[in-house]
């Protein structure tokens, strides 16, 4: 008797000993429901202790203890409610516990069975899953938060075409002598859309494809792209700008998108403080390189008494855009933008044509010579990309003598393509005094003395077919 009862110990210690070492918390029962035994990692998920699990003796009394830290509380007893049916089937679940931590449990259950094969107890093992459900959730997550950002880059450069017309013609509009009513109510449907470009802009910013990553930058070249990305505002509104670069700045590591929104953020800043005073106002910009060997950027607001309306500071401004014109071919597949860009290309003195169709604009390249092509960069069927490689198959001149205009500039594909073909584009929405100001700069670098002189016959043409 005394050989069977220390046979019985080592057999007991033996097999909590086991159970203590794996990783997992263990509960095994007997056919009645009694407790045989349960590890230390099972008191430890519960938040029970040894002497409270042994006072419970019974199934029954660890329900009363354990389920109530469960959501639903039902869940616990589930599997052993089906043994005692008769149902009893290996199987696994997953509990939800609220209470003493929330955690994650998986839990295996099956019926032990002797050599007969007869059930002779039940045996439940817990793993903690915590951290691997959060992290499927985390992943499950910014896998929906991805197709969400496809769907608002999607969305946002819908939103582009209708805004550039809008904001287009709206100023167009305001050029043409209103009355003050209609000029006060044609400015508030401009300032509208302005502010959806905005909106529209940040949604393309934040749905980037672009992981955010530190590379070479030229701060001096982010302050010069946003001064000319508001450089219609800064007119508008009577603010000067006073520009003082270090000539020698070296170049630094930084996120370029994200510094590119700092440097916006701080001169929007100003340009709000000095609108609050209603006169006309000047910021001063300046980069230096300081103590430490430390790029500094000072952007800083000064008021002045207004001495100029804005019927003076548009003229001004048009005379700065210079007299360079040219036989333009507009490739953009939407009519309504397309149009637009032909309209404000004529007023200037262009000679402006739009095809609605890729294919049809390289028809027409291979027919006559133009001296600036605006192309979009995403159109059905032949898209801008493709427009330009077959240029560039072909030899065209025109493959040096194009503009892109597109709104999907937050794509990386897009990216990758304007930065390896070297070539400029303007990002839709644009404003008018943007679109005037990119054409002049291409003309400029693309206009040699033949073409000038044949524009020139072009519009002396033009002229005295106006006087008949």
């Amino acid at each position: 008797m005394q050989r069977a009862d220390e046979k019985w110990l080592q057999t007991e210690a033996e097999l909590t000993g086991l159970l203590d070492s794996i990783v997992a918390g263990a509960l095994l029962l007997d056919r009645t429901g009694r407790v045989r035994f349960s590890n230390a990692r099972f008191g430890q998920y519960f938040g029970l202790e040894h002497r409270q699990i042994q006072s419970a003796e019974t199934f029954a009394g660890l329900q009363e203890l354990i389920s109530p830290r469960f959501r639903p509380p039902q869940d616990f007893a589930a599997p052993w409610r089906s043994f005692t049916d008769g149902r009893g089937e290996p199987g696994h679940d997953e509990l939800e516990m609220a209470v003493p931590t929330r955690r994650v449990l998986e839990r295996f259950a099956r019926p032990v069975l002797d050599k007969e094969g007869r059930s002779v107890g039940w045996l439940e093992l817990y793993y903690d899953v915590t951290g691997e459900r959060q992290i499927q959730s985390t992943l499950l997550q910014t896998e929906k938060m991805a197709a969400v950002g496809q769907l608002v880059s999607g969305i946002a450069h819908e939103l582009n075409n209708p805004l550039t017309a809008i904001m287009g013609y709206g100023q167009l509009l305001l050029s043409h002598g209103l009355s003050p009513t209609q000029f006060s109510e044609a400015q508030k449907i401009f300032l509208q859309a302005e502010g959806a470009r905005r909106i529209v802009k940040n949604l393309l910013y934040f749905a980037r494809e672009n992981k955010p990553e530190r590379t070479r930058v030229d701060v001096n070249e982010i302050v010069q792209r946003i001064l000319a990305l508001r450089s219609y505002e800064l007119r508008i509104e009577n603010i000067a700008v006073e520009c003082n670069l270090a000539a020698d700045l070296p170049e630094t590591m930084a996120d370029p998108y994200q510094l590119q929104q700092v440097v916006l953020n701080l001169l929007m800043n100003a340009e709000q403080a000095l609108l609050q005073d209603r006169g006309r106002g000047r910021v001063r910009i300046g980069t230096s390189l300081t103590a430490g060997n430390r790029i500094a950027l000072e952007i800083s607001p000064v008021v002045a008494p207004a001495n100029k309306n804005r019927q003076q500071i548009s003229e001004e401004a048009a005379v700065a855009f210079g007299n360079y014109h040219g036989r333009i071919l507009v490739v953009e597949d939407e009519p309504t933008v397309a149009q637009l860009i032909v309209d404000v290309l004529n007023e200037e003195g262009h000679e402006a044509e739009a095809v609605l169709e890729s294919q049809e604009g390289l028809t027409r390249l291979s027919r006559g010579r133009y001296d600036l092509v605006i192309c979009d960069l995403r159109m059905p069927r032949l898209d801008g990309r493709a427009f330009y490689e077959a240029l560039v198959r072909t030899g065209s001149l025109a493959r040096n003598r194009i503009l892109f205009v597109t709104g999907d500039t937050m794509s990386a594909r897009t990216m990758e393509f304007l930065q390896h073909c070297d070539e400029p584009y303007l990002a839709k929405p644009f404003l008018v005094e943007e679109l005037k100001l990119a054409v002049k700069r291409r003309l400029e670098g693309n206009l040699d003395l033949a073409p000038r002189a044949r524009v020139s016959r072009i519009h002396k043409h033009r002229a005295e077919s106006r006087k008949t």
